[in-house]
């Protein structure tokens, strides 16, 4: 008797697990950092192993599951662990059979794309086109497909399954492809910032070099792929003209500004300076007056026709 109210309290629980997982079969819930398929595979042991331990317990009274009453509960039990292990295969299998085409369609992809990032959970590099004078927006293309198969990949191993060989190698390029993303977007950012300090008369005027910068990061979206073995390299040359257009910039705005201080001193310059007064307040004579605006006036002109020639050079 007492072996039989333990069969139905498990039976009970089996119910409970079972329904549990019809429940959520179709959605299941699955912690915030797993990939959905390892995470739903994860969820459903989570239920079998509830139910696999008090099974494990009954085994060292083989007697317990003997009777009419223990036959039912484990059939009971084994009919829900074989929806569960059918749900885990299937998902595997959805998994395995699809793995490889996606890794391959997605590695062979340029590592820059021009426009708006199809993911809406990456960080968009490129700015308002209006803001840039109509330059091309370039984001780096890093599918996140690709990152959801790398933690996939690491989770079924763990979960004991076996991943094909490309799958593996990938994952174990974690480290790499994250450091080539992370290259990728911190030059790409330094490109706009240049690119966001030139106001229109100045992207007019470096229109040119724009254009020469734009050639380098051609590579990124023409030649260059997840697989290409030239990505860092593709990343110094990169950095290395932005280096030299920043350069070019910061040069082109201190002579503006230079530029601008001297004309506005030209602007300001007083021509007609009045003389100062006599000892006591007397006026000058009409002579003295006169004398002294023109030699003023004379000095006046001369430093500023040196500050005027001056501009040449800046121009």
């Amino acid at each position: 008797k007492k072996f039989n109210e333990i069969l139905t309290q498990f039976m009970k629980e089996v119910d409970l697990m079972d329904n549990m997982f019809k429940d959520g079969i179709n959605n299941p819930p699955i912690y915030k950092n797993q990939p959905p398929v390892a995470g739903a595979i994860a969820w459903s042991r989570s239920l079998f192993y509830r139910n696999k331990r008090t099974v494990l317990r009954f085994k060292t009274l083989e007697e317990m599951l003997q009777g009419e009453l223990g036959v039912v509960a484990k059939e009971h039990y084994l009919n829900t662990a074989r929806q569960m292990k059918a749900f885990e295969d299937k998902l595997y299998e959805n998994w395995l059979q699809n793995v490889d085409n996606t890794l391959n369609l997605h590695l062979k992809k340029p590592i820059l794309a021009i426009g708006v990032s199809p993911n809406p959970d990456v960080e968009q590099e490129a700015h308002d086109t209006n803001d840039q004078g109509g330059a091309p927006q370039y984001y780096v293309n890093f599918s996140p497909e690709l990152t959801e198969i790398i933690t996939e990949t690491k989770y079924l191993e763990q979960l004991g399954f076996m991943v094909p060989e490309l799958a593996r190698n990938v994952a174990l390029q974690e480290e790499k492809f994250s450091r080539y993303v992370d290259g990728l977007k911190r030059m790409l950012a330094r490109y706009y910032d240049a690119l966001a300090l030139l106001n229109t008369a100045e992207m007019q005027l470096l229109d040119d070099h724009i254009k020469d910068l734009q050639r380098v990061l051609r590579a990124g979206y023409k030649r260059l792929n997840w697989n290409s073995l030239g990505i860092p390299d593709f990343i110094g040359r990169c950095s290395h003209a932005i280096g030299k257009f920043e350069s070019l910039v910061n040069q082109i705005q201190k002579n503006a500004d230079d530029i601008n201080a001297r004309l506005t001193m030209i602007e300001n310059a007083d021509m007609f300076k009045m003389p100062p007064a006599l000892t006591g307040g007397l006026p000058r004579d009409a002579k003295d007056y006169f004398e002294y605006i023109e030699i003023h006036r004379s000095k006046t002109v001369e430093t500023l026709s040196q500050k005027y020639s001056a501009l040449i050079p800046l121009l």
